[in-house]
């Protein structure tokens, strides 16, 4: 094992630490004063919450499939097929334990912030968890095919999906710890992602030199 591979291990292992630190916390009520009071404060207001809701959309599934499915179909022909898979299995999956997520925890979202609220549980954010996953893992398989873009993916992304998870909270459609949650679960899901990434990246260059 690789010394990149175990500080990706140690990275995952601490942050789904911190997820079920604030699962517990969230499960047991703990948090109910401090979110109602963050929430309070961070409910913004006309231009605010306007640019919030523009940079919310950038984490919804009208926005995501069609850049998965094009970073996918971009790698996959720039001779990186396996990465490719990584990446889309790695939405599928985290879009799925987001889902099974709500669903068992069960927690209602803010109702007296938003106008109309998603239909959907509030724990953990949908929009923390999924956009971080997807946009970190394409940025990794990205910097793989062209180490450029490195620097500037790695500026753009983390405040992009810190933007849209923040954005939630602004809008009032989540409780601050949702997306708290959210983000610690997408840090683990994108570390052990990584380490897929890297596998897959392996896997398509001894293809390459066999063939």
């Amino acid at each position: 094992m690789g010394s990149r591979t175990r500080t990706l291990l140690g990275i995952a292992g601490i942050a789904l630490v911190v997820f079920l630190i604030v699962l517990g916390l969230v499960l047991r009520g703990t948090t109910a004063a401090w979110d109602r009071a963050v929430l309070e404060v961070a409910g913004g207001a006309g231009t605010v919450v306007g640019f919030a809701a523009v940079v919310t959309e950038l984490g919804s599934a009208w926005v995501l499939v069609p850049f998965v499915a094009a970073v996918a179909l971009w790698a996959a022909l720039r001779g990186r097929p396996t990465g490719a898979l990584v990446l889309i299995a790695g939405a599928l999956v985290t879009e799925a334990l987001n889902s099974g997520l709500k669903w068992l925890v069960g927690r209602e979202r803010p109702d007296w912030i938003a106008e109309v609220l998603p239909a959907s549980k509030a724990f953990p954010s949908g929009h923390a968890l999924v956009p971080t996953v997807i946009y970190g893992l394409a940025a990794f398989l990205v910097v793989s095919i062209a180490p450029r873009a490195r620097t500037t993916l790695a500026v753009v992304v983390p405040l992009l999906c810190l933007a849209i998870g923040g954005s939630r909270i602004v809008l009032g459609v989540h409780w601050p710890t949702d997306v708290i949650g959210g983000f610690a679960l997408a840090v683990c899901l994108a570390a052990l992602g990584r380490i897929a990434l890297d596998a897959a990246e392996r896997s398509d260059r001894g293809r390459e030199e066999g063939s």
